[in-house]
This record gives C-alpha cells, sequence and structure tokens, in this order.
C-alpha cells in the first residue's frame, strides 16, 4: 500500500477538508492523493533499477496510481471481497484502468476478504 491512508475515516483517507501547504500553495488532499502514490511508485522503480544497474526491469505493483504511472510497473485495485459485487466491480476497475492506458493491472482473484465457494472462484478464472 503506498497511498497515505487513515483508516477510521469514511474514505480511508484523510478527510476531505485536510489541506496540504507547500510553502506557498494550499492544496485539498483529494488533489495529490494519488499523486503521492504515483511518485512512490516511481521513485521505487528509479531505485530498484539504480540498484541492479539497469539489468532487469523492476517489478513493482501499486494500488495509487496517477496519468504516467504505466512507466514505472503494475496496477492492482485493491482489496476486494470475495462475492459476486466485487467480481462484476474487478471487470469495470480494470476495462476503466485499461482504457485509461494502464494495460498492466488486475485484482485478487477471488477476493482479498473472504473466501470464494468453488462457483465463484471458477468464474473468476474464466474471466481472466
Amino acid at each position: 500500500m503506498n497511498e497515505p491512508s487513515v483508516f477510521n475515516q469514511p474514505e480511508n483517507s484523510m478527510p476531505k477538508d485536510c489541506m496540504h501547504f507547500d510553502g506557498v500553495n494550499t492544496v485539498p488532499h483529494y488533489e495529490v492523493h494519488n499523486i503521492y502514490g504515483h511518485n512512490y511508485h516511481r521513485v521505487t522503480y528509479d531505485s530498484l533499477k539504480k540498484r541492479y544497474q539497469g539489468q532487469i526491469r523492476p517489478f513493482v505493483l501499486s494500488r495509487s496510481f496517477y496519468a504516467g504511472s504505466q512507466q514505472y510497473g503494475f496496477i492492482w485495485t485493491g482489496d476486494n471481497r470475495s462475492d459476486w459485487d466485487f467480481l462484476k466491480i474487478s471487470i469495470d476497475n480494470i476495462m476503466s484502468i485499461s482504457f485509461c492506458g494502464l494495460s498492466a493491472c488486475g485484482a485478487d482473484v477471488g477476493g482479498f476478504f473472504g473466501e470464494p465457494d468453488e462457483e465463484l472462484l471458477t468464474s473468476w478464472y474464466e474471466v481472466r
């Protein structure tokens, strides 16, 4: 997980009235939430590439992304549940993310929370 999270908030993020100050400008948190994750993703990729002297392409997986994040790794849709609604939502999410140019994306097959029955897990594999 690489985005700022506050788990006791309604959206698991900082409150909507949280403001960031860069010394000159004040910016609402919702405008920088995903940029933080994108930069974390970028720095991790660049650091691994430097560490291995460009001999490998680093595998970096993130659930927080922004325009351009496809240059640095793969996208995961985040924690999901083992139920039919989340199977449908994962298809919609992956298609939307891919349409935006981030084609290396996916979801937890079978769900992250809970345990799918055999039919649900089979269906989840069939759509991948």
